[in-house]
């Protein structure tokens, strides 16, 4: 298994054992479901974007997004094909202990209307950040936000 992990800005890539991949996101300890699930570009993405790395695992290639084309990203999804695409259902997730999104600096929220993601952010973006916290509000509108925590596994909070 060929894995590249470059922080961005890539000043130097890094070819990684697949043991400290998994300490990075533990989602990647179920790779062979993953991808006979046919996820594993989504979690690759997915998780590229809570490291800010580009990552390369094998063909499938995660970049960081940083244009208009992110916030579109699995729009019209039901929450439930969200969670099945991004591996939201392994062991490694766990709940938030913390209620308050302004304390996570980094991470990815998405707002479900309906039960269909309508918009994707970027927790360390601070214009996404300003429309996290003006659509809390809205009326039937939530929000569903992850992050990796220092053990590399999902930390989960949804706010309602």
């Amino acid at each position: 298994m060929h894995i590249r992990f470059a922080p961005v800005p890539p000043e130097f890539t890094l070819d990684l054992p697949f043991d400290t991949l998994v300490r990075k996101d533990a989602r990647f300890t179920h790779l062979a479901r993953l991808r006979a699930r046919g996820v594993l570009d989504h979690v690759v993405q997915d998780s590229a974007d809570l490291q800010q790395a580009h990552l390369v695992v094998g063909s499938h290639v995660g970049t960081p997004g940083r244009t208009a084309a992110r916030h579109a990203m699995f729009e019209g999804w039901s929450l439930g094909a969200l969670e099945y695409a991004l591996g939201f259902d392994s062991t490694c997730v766990t709940r938030s202990s913390c209620d308050e999104p302004s304390t996570w600096s980094r991470g990815i929220a998405f707002l479900v209307h309906e039960g269909r993601v309508s918009r994707r952010l970027d927790l360390s973006d601070d214009a996404d950040r300003f429309e996290l916290d003006w659509s809390r509000g809205a009326r039937g509108v939530s929000a569903h936000l992850h992050r990796l925590d220092p053990q590399g596994r999902l930390e989960r909070l949804v706010l309602a």
